[in-house]
């Protein structure tokens, strides 16, 4: 099974604005954000399959962007064009797939009048009835 790409998309600021939001949901799940300006001049770089936002020097020369990342990502994928779905009768899926049109099948109408509610079933047990009446007794 393969794993979604994981993209680091660098931000300038500690919160990603909300251009930056919706530029980093172009990219997937597979999105995290750091702050660009933490990024040291030398020492270990964090892992990841492609980099995207404010891209620091050292990542860019070593990570490809997150598009390419993700383009590769697809192609291993190796499932090629879907096929199209047959469905008999529905003339908007037929449509979309480019199918011929057939008769819809013929729909039966519910029993009864429209808008008459059901009668309500006998209840199984009897409700008991109602005591006489009690008066009401301060407590003295």
């Amino acid at each position: 099974m393969l794993k979604f790409p994981k993209i680091i998309y660098f931000i300038r600021d500690g919160v990603p604005t909300d251009e930056e939001m919706k530029d980093a949901y172009r990219y997937g799940g597979g999105v995290v954000f750091r702050n660009a300006s933490f990024v040291p001049a030398a020492g270990c770089l964090e892992s990841c399959e492609g980099v995207a936002g404010s891209v620091p020097g050292r990542y860019a020369a070593k990570f490809p962007p997150a598009q390419e990342a993700l383009s590769a990502y697809v192609k291993s994928l190796n499932i090629g064009e879907p096929e199209p779905v047959k469905y008999a009768g529905d003339p908007l899926v037929a449509k979309f797939n480019n199918q011929p049109v057939g008769e819809p099948e013929p729909v039966e109408p519910p029993a009864g009048k429209i808008g008459e509610k059901e009668p309500k079933p006998e209840p199984k047990t009897k409700v008991p009835e109602p005591k006489a009446e009690v008066k009401w007794k301060p407590n003295s």
